[in-house]
């Protein structure tokens, strides 16, 4: 494909980060950033660009699978249903998305260029000379004049272990160089330590595990090797982080991905191990460090547990409790000691749970006093703690005392080359990205296994389907259950050409992380997408989603991005030009507090403290034995926080209820759950005044804590869109969404808030009753030119929330008058119609029905300069140095009416009365300055 620029320079590519259509539909949450693009889009195409917003389903991965092995439905047809209710529910929001360029994941006609993609990866190479991929071809074509020598300066390869001559690449058959070559593609089998969840019954990513745990679920995870393939994104490494630079993202998910990808400059340093005098073997270890300078303050050599030190020496020690999962410092002495190669000081070798073996070398040199995760380790142990830094120097540190942290770095590097102690270095915290996945409901990987004859050996190797021959469809099969074993082993005739087919399929991230590229060119069977649809919009202007894929993601989509521009195509390296992330829309929970082993509720998780008295002073009436048996009982067994719906709580504001608490409808707390049926709710009594009779009314209540967190349907605090819509409408409910506060932060969603915009769109179509034909008067056209403006910069800026304020403030504006001219009104229209559709075009056909301007086809309003101008100005009268008093004046005022009326005013008059004034200064529409002879 040749490179060519962008065609069409009015062109705007929106796009949300598309859902997964889980069965739980949407809750009010999500929809905040797709009404946003929403606005956007509708604003740049009043601004006369071609813009497209569109939308689709990620609808391959875990949760469908999960669902079809509970329900026995295929996952294909919940994941439909799953589809066509988000689509019911997004058009029931009035969201204009490009539904005819919809795309599904898990469509054989879109995930048929997924696998293509991962064919052009296995048959791709990392060159270094250029910094990109190649074809295979230009690998074989190295070897046939070069054979290896100075391969490693070509080709980018965690392992280089074949070593032969051209004439001897020549003489080998076809197969011996197939299989060769199979080591250095991007996509690659190899047997590498991956992340196993034995509850899920499969292999997850990095960025899929949390604290030990998988994200989803919150099932253990441990280390395992297994035959994977895996894509080689680590030749990406160093472009990845280096063009965060040309990106308008926000600044804390650039520093996450650099965090992730982890580039460290430092050094490998070779450490001497010796064991007392039985240990004679010549033996190094060698330790990556980004702070070499610190060398004089190590006082321990930490190793990873699988190492291959420990693998060789170390099999007597009992190495169970060496788990990464642990958030503890745990560690084991091995009984070795390393020589220190500047100092010559033996230092004891301890296995320690916090070294990671696949960063750097796998061992680290301890040095507690600049480390804290060395400190906490040392102090555990009883190891050493040296002073070598201080006030920005180092001390005890031999030929670098008196040295900044910079020269000392440039003095040891030297030392360290010097002696042929060990070399300058660069590593990675980034590893290449594990693709294979042990499930049923995701993509089929397009590779077959055919037996073949390398010098004189049978070996079964990987193969690439014809693309001829794709997609290759996920076929059905009788069991989804996951065993640990990949289920389509159980698929009946899964082979391609009588060869045994790929049993693992392709991680969920496989399909979003190109899919804004389908979206240009949907229906095309020919080509992922076409040269001339690729030149009209290119990469994404606006991309918005939640930081929750700050990582993975973006990440990979940004990986795809640059091995499609290396291969020529597409013409951009970056698939997203600017990013935003959307906050999350927050729920109001509800908890009540189980005593453990009991039956009985309590509305305190503080050990009892509020059973006796609440913080609003209300007093609990119940018989003190009552009251004891149940601090007993808290204090013996504890308490678990439940959950209840938040629809079963009275939220009406009793005046005793601090605005924490609110009050538990027990009767359908009941009726919930069967354990509610005979639970005992430890009540209390509030009592409410009437001061107009003078009487006092007990009540019984049974407080519940509120709380606002996530909203989640295991929470039961889930608003659903259509229930906010069937009462209030989906104008109301878009710009209430928009007006709760900034786009990018979270904020809690309160339904009783609503009613502001409801008022607001209520006035909105009662002042339509007042519009006249009238020309505009000069207050009229100030305040909707300004509007105007203010909207218009929003808008750009995406303060959708400003946007409203600006129009509410101008309808009040425009109100004041008994009558509002058309024309005011029409460019009010206009302003309005990106926030609130359906009002604006109900209520330009009541006006403008007989006009032959049609809403749809008129341009967002420009703004009139001069009428944004003010007649007035305000000065600050400065006396001796200091602000008295602020006076507004005529614009057009002479310097000697503007003294004169400085001078009658109350405040001057009183600092200036009876002193002579030394000194009058004014600066034109700044600044009056009045300097007397006391000062």
């Amino acid at each position: 494909m040749v490179k060519r620029t962008k065609s069409s320079e009015n062109s705007f590519y929106i796009l949300n980060m598309f859902p997964y259509p889980s069965g739980e539909g949407l809750h009010v949450g999500h929809p905040l950033g797709y009404v946003a693009s929403d606005i956007y889009a509708r604003y740049k195409k009043m601004q006369g660009y071609r813009v497209i917003n569109p939308m689709g389903f990620d609808s391959f991965g875990l949760p469908a699978e999960q669902y079809a092995i509970l329900t026995g439905q295929h996952p294909a047809i919940t994941t439909e249903k799953n589809i066509n209710n988000f689509i019911r529910q997004l058009k029931n929001i009035d969201l204009d998305f490009d539904w005819d360029r919809m795309v599904t994941t898990s469509d054989p006609r879109y995930y048929k260029w997924t696998q293509w993609i991962f064919i052009q990866m296995f048959n791709s190479f990392y060159c270094k000379l250029d910094n990109k991929a190649h074809k295979i071809e230009d690998l074989y074509k190295y070897f046939e004049k070069n054979g290896t020598k100075n391969i490693d300066n070509y080709v980018f390869s965690k392992d280089l272990k074949y070593e032969f001559t051209a004439d001897q690449w020549n003489s080998f058959c076809n197969d011996k160089k197939y299989k060769i070559s199979l080591d250095y593609r991007i996509a690659y089998l190899d047997d590498i330590e991956v992340n196993w969840c034995e509850g899920l019954k499969t292999v997850l990513a990095n960025d899929e595990v949390k604290n030990g745990v998988s994200e989803r679920g919150g099932y253990p995870v441990v280390k395992k090797k297994m035959k994977q393939w895996v894509l080689r994104i680590t030749a990406y490494a160093d472009r990845l982080l280096n063009d965060l630079v040309n990106i308008d993202w926000p600044e804390s998910t650039k520093e996450m991905q650099r965090n992730w990808i982890g580039r460290s400059n430092g050094a490998n340093i070779k450490f001497k191990v010796v064991k007392d005098d039985k240990f004679n073997e010549d033996y190094d270890v060698t330790i990556f460090t980004s702070r070499p300078e610190t060398i004089f303050g190590v006082t321990f050599l930490g190793l990873s547990k699988d190492h291959e030190f420990v693998k060789r020496y170390c099999d007597d020690l009992d190495l169970a409790d060496i788990t990464e999962e642990s958030e503890t410092k745990i560690g084991i002495n091995t009984g070795y000691y390393a020589i220190n190669p500047i100092n010559n000081e033996k230092v004891p070798i301890w296995l320690a749970n916090y070294i990671l073996n696949d960063y750097g070398t796998g061992a680290i040199m301890g040095v507690p006093q600049l480390d804290d995760r060395d400190k906490d380790f040392a102090e555990k142990y009883g190891i050493d703690i040296k002073n070598i830094f201080e006030e920005g120097r180092f001390i005890n540190s031999d030929f670098l005392n008196g040295f900044n942290t910079e020269d000392a770095k440039n003095t040891i590097l030297n030392k360290i080359k010097e002696l042929n102690l060990g070399c300058g270095e660069t590593t990675y915290k980034l590893r290449d990205a594990i693709f294979s996945r042990q499930r049923y409901w995701g993509e089929p990987i397009p590779i077959y296994y055919k037996e073949v004859n390398v010098d004189g050996s049978v070996e079964k190797l990987p193969f690439t389907v014809d693309e001829k021959d794709l997609p290759l469809k996920l076929p059905d099969i009788d069991d989804y259950k996951p065993t640990g074993e990949a289920p389509l082993k159980r698929a009946k005739n899964w082979n391609y050409k009588g060869h045994e087919l790929e049993t693992n399929t392709m991680p969920g991230w496989a399909g979003s992380s190109w899919y804004f590229l389908r979206y240009l060119d949907t229906n095309n069977d020919k080509e992922f997408c076409s040269e001339e649809k690729l030149a009209e919009f290119e990469n994404v202007d606006l991309y918005l989603g939640g930081s929750e894929h700050a990582v993975g993601h973006l990440l990979y989509s940004r990986f795809y991005t640059k091995f499609l521009y290396d291969l020529g195509y597409i013409n951009f390296e970056e698939p997203f030009k600017k990013l935003i992330h959307q906050g999350m829309i927050l729920g109001e929970s509800a908890l009540i507090y189980r005593i453990n082993g009991t039956n009985k509720y309590i509305t305190s998780e503080d050990n009892g403290s509020e059973i006796t008295e609440y913080k609003d002073g209300t007093k609990l009436i119940c018989e003190e034995s009552i009251k004891k048996e149940y601090i007993d009982l808290v204090e013996k067994n504890g308490i678990t926080r439940i959950h209840i719906p938040i629809k079963f709580v009275d939220d009406e504001d009793y005046p005793e209820n601090d605005h924490n608490d609110i009050t538990a409808n027990l009767d359908e707390l009941r009726k919930w759950r069967p354990d509610f049926n005979d639970a005992e709710f430890l009540k209390g009594e509030g009592t409410i005044t009437d001061e107009q009779k003078g009487v006092a009314y007990r009540y019984p209540f049974f407080k519940v804590k509120r709380v606002i967190e996530k909203m989640s349907k295991s929470k039961y605090n889930v608003i659903n869109p259509d229930d906010v819509i069937s009462k209030y409408g989906s104008d109301v409910f878009r710009m209430y969404l928009m007006f709760l506060g900034p786009i990018e932060q979270q904020k809690p969603w309160n339904t009783k808030g609503i009613e502001g915009v409801v008022r607001f769109l209520n006035k909105l179509n009662n002042i339509s009753n007042k519009v006249s034909e009238r020309v505009p008067d000069d207050k009229e056209l100030k305040s909707i030119n300004k509007c105007i403006k203010d909207v218009g910069t929003s808008l750009e800026n995406f303060s959708f929330n400003t946007a409203i304020s600006s129009l509410m403030i101008c309808l009040n504006e425009l109100s004041v008058t008994d009558n509002i001219s058309k024309d005011a009104f029409k460019k009010y229209l206009l302003l309005i119609k990106p926030f609130a559709p359906k009002t604006a075009k109900k209520l330009w056909d009541q006006i403008f029905k007989d006009n032959c301007e049609e809403l749809d086809i008129l341009r967002f309003p420009d703004y009139n300069e001069k009428y944004l101008k003010e007649d007035t100005v305000q000065y600050p009268v400065m006396i001796n140095g200091k602000v008295r008093a602020q006076i507004v004046v005529n614009k057009n005022i002479t310097d000697e009416q503007l003294k004169d009326i400085v001078f009658k005013n109350d405040v001057v008059v009183k600092w200036v009365n009876g002193v002579k004034i030394k000194n009058f200064i004014i600066v034109k529409e700044k600044i009056v300055s009045i300097v007397t002879e006391s000062s």
